[in-house]
């Protein structure tokens, strides 16, 4: 008569007999993936085996294994809807002028600007006379001047200069030294810079004055104009 295949309860008990048993390398089983290797004889004995350590069934046993991977089950209900997030804030408010359209806009930032570039070398005097000068229209500007002084004389001198705009000085320079000419330092570049509220269309410029001979070379202005100016203390 030939013997009864043993049941699958059958087997995971004696799987779990063997393993508790002993007498294999508990590091190789499971195998790579989980998997659990057996070798089911005719007489209904059951053994584990370690199949990635090298051992297989005999010919006369039946190679089972256990704990495979099964086809994917079916896809759950959908979660809940999470709670709605904190309402963000409030935007800037527009300006009036952004709200009577494009065509009625005032200037953002720079809206014009005039230069007077590089200009001739032109020597000072004792008193202050101008060495490059720019027309602006009445407006808010921002105003740079730039230059290098030059000395000509064979000992060290000071020089002076200042930007002035509508009449008024609004940046200067004092008592700037140079070495004397063939030292080397006999030259010093220097620059104006600020801001002015012209009423009226009139003139910004460069003075300079000092008692040694020499001058200005490369002198420059530029004029941005802007939407406004602001004052710090």
């Amino acid at each position: 008569m030939r013997p009864r295949r043993p049941s699958a309860g059958t087997l995971i008990a004696l799987i779990a007999l063997a393993v508790a048993s002993g007498g294999m390398a508990y590091a190789a089983i499971p195998s790579t993936g989980g998997v659990i290797h057996t070798c089911y004889s005719g007489t209904g004995s059951v053994r584990v085996v370690d199949k990635d350590g090298g051992e297989v069934c005999r010919a006369s046993e039946t190679a089972l294994t256990f704990n495979q991977k099964g086809p994917p089950g079916p896809r759950g209900e959908d979660g809940l809807d999470g709670e709605d997030g904190l309402d963000g804030l409030d935007g800037l408010d527009a300006d009036d002028a952004a709200l009577r359209g494009d065509d009625e806009l005032e200037p953002r930032g720079f809206s014009e600007a005039v230069s007077a570039p590089d200009g001739a070398v032109s020597s000072w005097k004792p008193r202050f006379a101008a060495q490059r000068s720019v027309e602006l229209p009445a407006g808010q500007w921002v105003i740079t001047a730039t230059a290098v002084a030059n000395n000509r004389k064979t000992r060290a001198a000071t020089f002076d200069c200042r930007l002035r705009a509508g009449g008024k000085v609004i940046d200067s320079i004092d008592d700037i030294p140079l070495g004397a000419s063939g030292t080397g330092r006999e030259r010093e570049a220097f620059a104006l810079n600020a801001a002015a509220r012209l009423a009226d269309a009139g003139s910004a410029e460069l003075q300079c004055r000092s008692a040694a001979p020499g001058g200005v070379r490369s002198a420059s202005i530029t004029a941005l104009r802007v939407e406004s100016i602001t004052s710090e203390p």
